[in-house]
């Protein structure tokens, strides 16, 4: 009999296999079959044709390791879960198109969810994404930027940069004047004006140099370029006040205002056809406050310029403290306290979680 059903079952099986088809078994039969098998001899297997010893023995090991494998206590939670982040990671990633997985990975941060950047990277591939819009990041040698941060505290750098403005005229450019903290990052823009000359810069330099409530006040160190709008007079009323004017001559040397212009000009003035002088100032006022109190900086380990600042300060501290880095979503209503704060008519977004 068991010669006969050893020969049905080759007969069956090349019918199957000559329709281009293969025999698969459930959990369950491979389960009967690895109970059944294990009471064999390696000689009786070797005669069983339709499976192989090594198959039988495999199934078996496994059947033994599903024993002591961890269980989810609740799959379903956990699959609500995973999806539900995906949706706010491509949601992310199609409203901000110059967010990478590391911006990305920030902003979940600050709305209680903790993922990687490595996970998130993972998503936004998946998604037809691309994880790194921006370029890679350069490797940095340690030990100076350790050494170059010891002195943070104070330098700080400034640049220019433009905006044209259309008017009945014609195009007219504008300048934008703007001092970055190299500790803190912190930028804030000093003046904007068609007219900048040197009268301008040296009463922008009494200002700046002010006792009291100076922008300077602590410095010691001034980072710029070789613009001549950088005055003989300028620089001594800034030496005058104790601080040095370093000007470099290469855009590398002040790495931190380069960035904040490529940033604001990437994610908001390209994104706007001026029209007047105030659409000018009210873009990049907007764009001041997002940058120095809702934009994640991985640089700062996708923290806050000014967490303190951000009118929603005290969401944040809640979201950090009841979830201590993670998420629970315990039901719907949990899922929908996540709130999408807009500026400028949706080019900048701060995602935070009110308070329930």
């Amino acid at each position: 009999m068991i010669e006969y059903l050893l020969v049905a079952n080759r007969i069956l099986k090349s019918k199957l296999e000559s329709d281009g088809r293969r025999i698969k078994y459930t959990d369950f039969e491979r389960a009967i079959l690895a109970k059944k098998g294990r009471k064999l001899s390696w000689n009786l297997l070797k005669k069983c044709e339709f499976l192989t010893p090594e198959t039988i023995l495999r199934w078996y090991n496994r059947l033994i390791a599903k024993k002591y494998t961890a269980k989810n206590p609740n799959p379903s939670l956990a699959k609500q879960t995973k999806e539900y982040v995906r949706k706010i990671v491509c949601e992310m990633a199609s409203s901000n198109i110059n967010w990478g997985a590391g911006r990305i990975a920030g902003a979940l941060k600050h709305i209680g969810i903790r993922r990687s950047k490595a996970t998130v990277w993972r998503i936004m591939r998946d998604n037809g994404f691309d994880p790194l819009p921006n370029g890679g990041q350069h490797k940095v040698n340690k030990s100076w930027t350790a050494f170059v941060k010891s002195h943070f505290h104070l330098m700080c750098g400034a640049d220019f940069f433009t905006a044209e403005i259309l008017t009945l005229r014609g195009l007219v450019r504008y300048m934008v004047f703007f001092v970055v903290d190299c500790a803190t990052r912190k930028v804030k823009v000093v003046h904007i004006s068609s007219g900048f000359c040197g009268e301008v810069m040296e009463r922008l330099a009494i200002q700046m140099t002010d006792y009291f409530d100076g922008l300077l006040k602590g410095k010691r160190f001034f980072f710029c370029d070789k613009d001549p709008l950088y005055t003989q007079k300028f620089k001594r009323i800034l030496e005058n006040s104790g601080i040095k004017v370093q000007q470099v001559p290469s855009p590398v040397c002040n790495p931190y205002a380069e960035r904040f212009v490529k940033s604001i000009k990437d994610e908001c003035l390209r994104n706007f056809i001026f029209l007047s002088e105030g659409m000018l100032h009210k873009a990049v006022s907007e764009y001041e406050i997002y940058y120095n109190t809702e934009r994640p900086h991985q640089s700062l380990d996708n923290e806050l310029i000014s967490p303190k600042e951000n009118e929603h300060y005290e969401e944040l501290r809640l979201t950090r403290e009841q979830n201590k880095g993670k998420v629970l979503y315990k039901s719907a209503k949990d899922r929908s306290l996540i709130v999408k704060k807009q500026r400028l008519g949706g080019i900048l977004n701060f995602y935070y979680r009110k308070a329930s």
